[in-house]
């Protein structure tokens, strides 16, 4: 592969409307170390298929015939899948989806042998879809070895600890908003089930001579959160297919209000949903595919058992939660349901959503809107590179790695000291990764909603003193994979409550001081 074709849909929009023929000469750029040239030229040949036509045949590509969808669809986008869902049987509409996606995405996918007996259709074609994406991803330039890459990453993590992350200066003052992030929190680490919930210290109070309850993930969840069995709406929890997520819904007395709670990666499905990164179009933008098929099964799957709930109950809000993989579901549901539910936010319920370490799942268009952040909270901590990552951020971050594996090898660094050297290497990577931010052409992802950034400060007059602030972000600070220090370790949930707590306690003592301070 030398290059890449830039083709836009427009060119050929009025083609596919007026069902005829479409061909065009476009060139190829060759895209190495942000140098583009033309190499040559690739000539595109496009025929239509629409519903009650013959299937067009092909020897690349497959146009399968799509049951209960037209073309139009593909042009305008998929929120005509919502209501679709809603009317076909399920089998019939997940073939329909599929015939659907291969139409309009890939090759014939191959057979893998024997796992096509062990693994379900849906699983399978999702597996294909993601070693489709990993040529893609493998099939530009990537021939290193291991020990080059492995050089490469721990030169970038030098880099990176040397530059400070991005901060607004924002503060956030709002202990109530804190307080109610601290609550929610516990929700999500309660949907990986009761032995995350005892590592992480909440089930310890139930049974601290027991501390871990195996097998016991309800009665924990009722113990702690002092529900009956009654609250328990939907367990959906033990599915093995991609794009399946593992979710509860409960109802929460103490808040009045429908929880649910979305667990995050915890098995190899939940991999492949996270890497399944197509980008699908939705509200005049894009999703994350494999997030979003997630957050659409979700909803088809409990939002009868979700409106029977809040007439049972007689709540206030639905609060949908999660962390990780669950976060960025969690915001695809109630972008979702709040389409779907027009009428009981006209009854004045309330649909919020609380995400933390949440991964990128739509475009900026979608993610920035006003009314976006008004429903969505998302919590960020430090240096947790998930809320970083995206199939645009990581093909960057792989620019980046192929260039410092060629810096590494070249004989002007052998002639240097080792400080000196040091130093060549970090401006040389830094002046390469600044022209790659502005110029690269990538689709990023981002974060939907208002984003709360948690990080350490040190106090400019004690060193040796740090506090943890929390800031109102914003959603182009989290475009790049950075890999600082504890980047992994800050992903944890256990990490999410401790700085949430250190940030309350300090909200609080200020406030007690300007209490005493104003009756003084």
């Amino acid at each position: 592969m030398v290059g890449r074709a830039i083709v836009k849909l427009n060119v050929l929009r009025q083609a596919i409307l007026n069902r005829s023929k479409f061909e065009g000469t476009f060139p190829i750029e060759n895209n190495e170390l942000l140098h583009p040239y033309e190499v040559g030229t690739v000539q595109i040949s496009i025929r239509s298929h629409f519903r009650n036509e013959p299937p067009l045949t092909s020897v690349l590509y497959r146009a399968s015939y799509m049951r209960n969808k037209t073309l139009p669809m593909i042009i305008h986008g998929i929120d005509e899948l919502d209501g679709i869902e809603e009317v076909n049987e399920e089998a019939n509409e997940e073939d329909n989806e599929q015939d659907h996606l291969n139409f309009i995405m890939r090759p014939e996918a191959k057979s893998i042998s024997i796992f096509n007996f062990l693994l379900s259709k849906k699983t399978m074609n999702s597996i294909n879809e993601l070693m489709a994406l990993f040529r893609g991803f493998y099939g530009h330039g990537w021939k290193l070895s291991k020990l080059e890459f492995i050089k490469a990453f721990i030169m970038l993590e030098k880099y990176y600890n040397q530059k400070p992350n991005h901060v607004t200066g924002d503060l956030v003052k709002d202990l109530d908003k804190l307080e109610k992030a601290t609550y929610y929190l516990k929700f999500c680490t309660a949907s990986y089930g009761s032995f995350m919930f005892n590592v992480f210290g909440y089930g310890y109070t139930l049974a601290p001579k027991n501390a871990v309850r195996m097998n016991s993930d309800r009665k924990t969840i009722q113990d702690y959160f002092g529900i009956s069995k009654d609250d328990i709406i939907c367990w959906e929890f033990g599915h093995s297919s991609v794009s399946v997520p593992s979710y509860m819904i409960i109802r929460d007395p103490k808040t009045n209000s429908i929880i649910i709670s979305i667990r995050g990666t915890l098995s190899a499905t939940d991999i492949i949903t996270d890497v399944l990164a197509y980008y699908e179009p939705w509200k005049n933008g894009f999703v994350h595919r494999g997030m979003f098929r997630s957050a659409q099964y979700l909803v088809r799957k409990s939002l009868k058992d979700i409106r029977v709930a809040v007439k049972k109950f007689k709540v206030n809000s639905i609060q949908v939660i999660g962390h990780s993989l669950g976060a960025a579901v969690s915001c695809l549901v109630t972008l979702l349901l709040r389409k779907r539910c027009k009428d009981l936010i006209e009854d004045g319920i309330d649909i919020h959503a609380w995400s933390f370490a949440p991964p990128p799942c739509c475009s900026l268009d979608i993610a920035s809107r006003n009314e976006t952040k008004s429903y969505i909270d998302n919590f960020v901590n430090e240096n947790d590179v998930v809320p970083r990552l995206s199939y645009g951020s990581f093909m960057n971050f792989k620019e980046l790695i192929k260039f410092v594996v060629n810096e590494l090898k070249d004989d002007n660094y052998k002639k240097m000291s080792s400080k000196d050297k040091l130093s060549a290497l970090m401006a040389s990577i830094d002046d390469y990764h600044k022209n790659l931010v502005s110029s690269s052409r990538e689709q990023k992802l981002y974060i939907p909603g208002t984003i709360y950034y948690l990080y350490k400060k040190r106090d400019p007059h004690n060193p040796l003193l740090r506090e943890i602030l929390c800031e109102k972000s914003t959603q182009e600070s989290f475009t790049d994979i950075a890999l600082r220090k504890n980047f992994l370790l800050h992903h944890l949930p256990g990490k999410y409550d401790k700085r949430l707590r250190k940030v309350m306690k300090r909200l609080a003592k200020q406030s007690d001081y300007v209490q005493i301070d104003d009756k003084s």
